[in-house]
Parts: structure tokens; sequence; C-alpha cells
């Protein structure tokens, strides 16, 4: 269930819709859910509604150049706060409460995509192997030569947009830990930044394009 997840995913890339021949595209996708939670002083009822907008731009002659921005809007609600809050509950200080309302962007960047090579430049969605998997405002670049592929990654997080943050965390309906916030990621623009390079050999790809090139020179 995506009330559920530890991320807020979203289908909304996969599904833009082109305008016209003007080079755009875009998308829109709403969900809600809702339900209980029951338990001794803890029942209670929540809904949480999301709101995504997307908006791709890529150019008509050179379609390698792309331009993306997404952004969403987030509104929580719960029957009852729970024990525990204002320091009500046994041993538990205060925490802050979550915003009822979370809106702001997604994604927000530039790519270019070649033959070979891949630059993007931004608020984006960055991966490295098992090294690296979120949001970030900063530059990646990725080559692959043969058999090898490189990624070279660099920028900052914060809480505002990181994948389980302030946006997309659970903690507004379910917290398994009282007290404030605990996370490794700041709270502005350049307390927590990254940089890191990853090189991936993958024969088999190698192989693929020894063959290709193996077709191609029989048919001439």
């Amino acid at each position: 269930m995506q009330i559920a997840a530890g991320e807020c995913p979203s289908e909304l890339g996969a599904h833009l819709k082109p305008i016209k021949n003007y080079g755009l595209s875009w998308a829109l996708e709403m969900n809600t859910a809702g339900g209980s939670i029951s338990g001794i002083k803890t029942d209670r009822t929540y809904t949480i509604n999301q709101l995504f907008f997307g908006l791709d731009y890529r150019l008509t002659r050179h379609p390698q150049h792309q331009f993306y921005f997404e952004g969403g809007f987030k509104y929580w609600h719960k029957s009852d706060d729970g024990p525990g809050l204002g320091g009500t509950g046994t041993d538990f200080g205060p925490y802050t409460k979550p915003k009822k309302r979370h809106n702001g962007p997604r994604e927000i960047f530039y790519n270019f995509d070649g033959n070979n090579t891949k630059i993007a430049a931004g608020l984006q969605s960055m991966k490295m192997g098992i090294l690296l998997d979120e949001r970030v405002v900063g530059l990646s670049l990725s080559r692959t030569a043969g058999s090898f592929k490189i990624n070279l990654n660099g920028g900052t997080v914060t809480t505002d947009f990181a994948r389980m943050k302030d946006f997309c965390s659970t903690r507004h309906v379910y917290r398994l830990v009282r007290g404030g916030r605990f996370n490794l990621v700041g709270d502005s623009f350049g307390e927590t930044n990254l940089i890191g390079g990853l090189i991936s050999w993958s024969p088999s790809n190698k192989e693929i394009s020894d063959d290709i090139e193996e077709v191609l020179d029989n048919i001439e």
C-alpha cells in the first residue's frame, strides 16, 4: 500500500502525455489512502492525499537534451494525536508535530543523454550501485566504454526533498521512536554533502557488442 511505503513512489514519469509537436509532455497523478490503527489508547483513523505534477521538455531537433520538472503536494489527517504528544507519555519528552501540508519540488533537472554518456544537473534521483539511492541536488555523470561503466556523483541532500524525510515519511501516521526526528540529513542546503564514484564491469555487455558487430560485418 502506498501509504505504508518508506517513500512516496510515483508512476508519473512513465505516463507523460505529449503536447502536440512542441517537445512538451505532461502528467498529473493523484492518490489518496486511509485506514485505522487500533490499540490501547491509540485508536485513530487517518487519511493521506498526494498530488504530483510533471512537465518534460526535449529539444525537437536534439532530443538528447531534456529539461524536467516534477512537484508534489501532500495533506494528511489523524483523528487523534496519540499518547506521548507534548510529554504526556511516560518518560517521553515533547517532539515536533509534522506539518499537515507539504509541498515542493521532487525533481528539477537538465539531462543530456548521449550514446555512451549521460550527464544530469539539478534536483534528481541519484543511484550508484548499493552505495546511493537518494534525491540529491547536484551533478551526475555516467560513461559507458565497452564492458565498463563509470558513475560519478556529487551534491547535497536536505530533509526538504530526501526520499524518506519530511515530504515522504510515514511518521505522520505511525512513529516507532518517540522524540525528535532522528536522521543524518541536514536541515539546510549544503549541510549534508556527498561525492562518490563507481566503476562497474559487465563482461556480457562486451560480448553482446562483439556479436552485433560481427552480424553487421557479415551483412556488409
